[in-house]
């Protein structure tokens, strides 16, 4: 068991600040969060999940480290107010598919948008292009190597 974590460990580390394995783990994501937005109705608890969720993760990725650029105060304010737009998409996206059945395409074309977000957000705070992607990288080594202990 121990050597198969190591080589899941040692191949998620081989993948970082990779765009062709960046784009193809965006693409997962974003139609899995589209798949928990149209299955999940949005309503105060899961705005509340996805505003937390989106505030934690998102500080977590644009830490000194890896964003030097960006005043402390505009990167709240920049976070938060991607925070409020993942919370709209969720409702957009449950919207769409549910009751706007002429728009369920526009749906296919998710995560182009969210990549598109994503990367300026990264550029406007000055951050490490691979940042996002290589903190969803790390997170699911440390979630595997919880596996090793």
């Amino acid at each position: 068991m121990t050597q198969l974590i190591n080589f899941i460990s040692n191949t998620l580390e081989s993948i970082k600040n990779n765009e062709q394995n960046e784009i193809i783990a965006y693409i997962f994501y974003v139609y899995y969060l589209t798949f928990l937005a149209i299955l999940f109705e949005p309503t105060i608890n899961t705005s509340i999940f996805i505003l937390l969720f989106v505030i934690l993760s998102s500080i977590n990725i644009c830490n000194e480290k890896t964003c030097k650029k960006i005043n402390k105060y505009v990167k709240i304010i920049g976070i938060t107010m991607y925070a409020f737009f993942c919370i709209m998409m969720h409702s957009i996206i449950h919207l769409i598919y549910w009751k706007m059945k002429n728009m369920q395409t526009i749906l296919l074309l998710m995560p182009f948008f969210y990549f598109l977000v994503v990367k300026f957000m990264l550029f406007v705070f000055g951050c490490n292009k691979f940042a996002n992607f290589n903190y969803m990288i790390d997170i699911i080594k440390y979630i595997v190597n919880i596996f090793n202990k």
